[in-house]
Parts: structure tokens; sequence; C-alpha cells
């Protein structure tokens, strides 16, 4: 990928450092089910866009409003497949459906991956132009990187060379500071950037800032780097630094800003299902749901491509905060209207929780069994809610139904056999107590989310 790098001689030298982080990363990402296996219907259907120039947008998004979900790993698979067959425009629309529409996070590989697509689609321009937007991802190359004090040797062999750093090259200094929780450091940092004529700041550099403070309670300087990154905010960037800020000015409790942002949104025309989602998201968190109902009546009445994560968002708020009939009065409202067929499998895991939380035990063991049913691989039951399920029927003495219980979790793959071994033997010897369940779900947590 050195054909990305620019005329400047400094930048050409850390970009090519970091471009290969990226394509170490790219490298190294879990091997996943192809599309051929997984989704032979949506590949199909891409593969008969043969036009290069047409988009395959529509082609997800018709996918998305006939109710059959995409995991990221299918959008990964599809995205190797169509750069394989040199298809790079529609990777790369893809590429960017995955973040912007579906809201995945995507990794550093995923990043460089899209970084080459551009390249290829519409020039070196632009790839770094998207090269230079990753400032608020700098944490993670960080991570990859070295701790800050590396970065001082790199930027005295800068020096001792006479090249003069850049806004890219502060801003991974920043970050570096920033992720080490060191404060001072980096407030003096940000003054030398600020001082400098010859940088050029973004809001990305005040976020990383904000966010440095509001991790130390520091609320009022918080708020004053928020204001700064709010007056850099240009035309491109409008929708995901308003999305960043409702995220930010919740963290800090400001309701008020909270819906100043969204005001600010909304004058751009158009929301995306991203910004309902964060909008809906920080009203909960902010306990408004009467803003967050308003919010989601008003993406209801206009969406254009349906989006099941917006519906569970505000099922499960309502189950964990012990509304159940709420959450059922809506679930069953999707039904009644046509918009789904049936809950998913997050809808019913939701569900579960709450009929657990309301003390509906019979209930949650029930719809818990309905949520691994419907569940596909990277789905994942509340922990707690499978726990207190399988309490609740050694309890009962009903051994046969907890086992059947784990048999479905095992069969479904979110019990490794280990994991199954030891919990039916427990329940078998009714040894099943808070102590063994803890210990699995520490477990859990140590194998990196497999139960």
């Amino acid at each position: 990928m050195k054909h990305l790098i620019g005329s400047n001689p400094w930048t050409s030298s850390v970009v090519s450092r970091v471009l290969r982080v990226l394509s170490y990363s790219t490298k190294t990402l879990s091997p996943t089910t192809s599309p051929s296996n997984a989704t032979d219907s949506l590949q199909i259907r891409i593969s008969r866009t043969g036009d290069p120039r047409a988009s395959i947008v529509p082609v997800l998004n018709q996918w998305l409003e006939e109710g059959k979900p995409i995991k990221q790993s299918v959008l990964q698979s599809l995205i190797r497949l169509l750069r394989r067959f040199r298809r790079f425009k529609h990777a790369l629309e893809v590429s960017e459906w995955m973040s912007e529409e579906m809201n995945f996070d995507i990794s550093i590989g995923e990043m460089a991956v899209r970084l080459d697509l551009i390249s290829k689609v519409h020039g070196i321009d632009q790839a770094e132009k998207y090269f230079y937007s990753l400032s608020d991802t700098m944490r993670t190359f960080q991570c990859k990187l070295g701790k800050y004090e590396k970065l001082d040797v790199v930027m005295q062999e800068m020096k001792e060379k006479g090249i003069k750093p850049d806004a890219f090259t502060d801003n991974i200094r920043l970050n570096a500071y920033a992720s080490s929780s060191d404060i001072e450091g980096m407030e003096k940092f940000l003054t030398k950037m600020e001082n400098d004529v010859e940088i050029s700041i973004d809001w990305h550099t005040y976020v990383v800032a904000a966010n440095t403070y509001l991790k130390a309670g520091l609320t009022e300087k918080a708020l004053q780097m928020l204001n700064r990154a709010e007056q850099l905010v240009t035309h491109g960037t409008r929708r995901h630094a308003y999305e960043v800020f409702l995220t930010l000015y919740t963290n800090l409790g400001r309701k008020n800003e909270v819906y100043r942002i969204w005001k600010l949104y909304g004058n751009l025309g158009k929301f995306l299902n991203s910004g309902y989602l964060c909008m809906i998201s920080s009203l909960i968190k902010l306990n408004d749901f009467d803003g967050a109902e308003k919010i989601l009546a008003e993406w209801e009445s206009g969406y254009s491509v349906y989006d099941a994560r917006i519906p569970n968002v505000i099922i499960s708020a309502y189950c964990k905060r012990g509304f159940i009939e709420k959450a059922e009065a809506y679930s069953n409202s999707l039904i009644e209207r046509g918009v789904t067929k049936e809950p998913d499998a997050f809808t019913w895991n939701s569900l579960a929780t709450g009929y657990q939380i309301d003390g509906q035990m019979a209930k949650a063991v029930e719809t818990l069994k309905k949520a691994i049913l419907a569940s596909s691989s990277g789905w994942k039951p509340n922990a707690g809610t499978w726990a207190a399920c399988l309490e609740f029927l050694k309890g009962e003495n009903n051994i046969e139904a907890a086992e059947e219980l784990l048999q479905l979790l095992r069969v479904r793959g979110h019990f490794s056999t280990d994991v199954y071994d030891r919990l039916a033997m427990n329940i078998r010897d009714r040894n099943l107590d808070a102590s063994a369940l803890d210990q699995i779900k520490g477990d859990n947590e140590t194998r990196g989310g497999q139960i």
C-alpha cells in the first residue's frame, strides 16, 4: 500500500509505519465463514449486480427490509470476495454500509482494507483524507505502536532530519498522552499544537481531550473541549461528529446539550438509522423515556430501511428498568403492524431478562428457550438470566428442564463442551449453587465471550 503515501516526507514515514501495522492486522483477522456457505442468497443477489457502475446498497437495504439479519462476519466475507474479483467499488460500498448503516465497529485491519479500496475507487487524495480522519482511532493504533515514550524517539529522529510534524503525527502523540491518562502531558502538548501556525487542528483533536477530561471527572474542562470541537466540524463530517457529540454530552449528563445537538443533526435534512439509534440510546441513559419514545415514533413514521437494533434498544431498556408490560406491548405491536413476523433472538433475550427481573421465572425460562432457538452465531444470552433460570429450575427440582436448557445452549454453540459437562454434572448432583455459576461466568469472561 505504499502508493498511498503523500508528498510530505514525514507523512510518508509515519503513514508507512502505521500501514505496516494495519497490513499486519489485516493478515491476522480471524477466519470467518465464507459467503458461499453462510449467505448464498445474499451473495447471489450481489453477484447479479454485474454492472460495476451500479450501486449494491439497494440490494443490502432490500435484504434488511425483508427482515433478514446480516452479521458482520458475512459482510466481511463479501468484502473479501468482491476484492478478489476486483469489484472494488462494490467492496467499498459494503465496507461503508457496514459501519455507517449497520453501525458495526470496524477493526484496524478493516480500516486498512477501506483505505486501499478508497485509493482504488476515488484516488490517492481521497484515501489520504480518510486516513487523516482516523485521528479518533489513534488510541487503537497506539496499542500497536507502543507507549508514547517510543514516539519521543521518532519525534527526535524527525527533528534531526529537519522534518516538521503535521496534524496527523501530533494527533498520534496527543492520543498517546490521553491513553496513558497523562493529563498534564496532554494539556502541554495540546497547547503546543494550538500555538503551531502550521498545524491545522480538527474537531477530533478536541474530542480526544474531552474524553480524557471526562474519564478524569473534570466535567467543565470536558465541556470546554467539546465547545471547541463543535466550532471545527466540517460540512462532510457533520453527521458523524454530531453522533460523537451526542454520546459525549450524554456521558456528561447534559440532556439540554443532547437535544441541541439533535436539532443541529435535524437541520441536515436527513437522519441516519445510526443517528436515531444514538439519540434513543442517549435519552434512555439519561432516563428520559418520554423523549426516547418520541424519537422512536419519529423514526417509525419515516424510516427507509428497517433497523431491528432501534426497536430492540427500547425493548431492552424497558425490560432492564422493570417495565415488562411496556416491552411486551411494543414487541407485540411490531408483529400486529406487520413490521416483523416474530421477535428475533435479541428481543426474546431482553424479554427473558424482563421476566426474570419481574420474578416471572417460568416465563423467563420459556422465553430464553425461544431466544436460543432464534439465535445465530455471534449472539450470546444474558449470563445473569440463564444463570437465574437454571437456579430456578434447580429450586423447582426440575432437573430434566434444566438439562434441556443446557443442551439447547450447547447445541447452539453458546456453551463450550467443558462448561456444559461441568454444569450438567452439578445439576445432576444437585450442587448447582451461586459459586459454581460465578466460576463459569468468570471462565466465560476469560475466554473472551464464549460461555
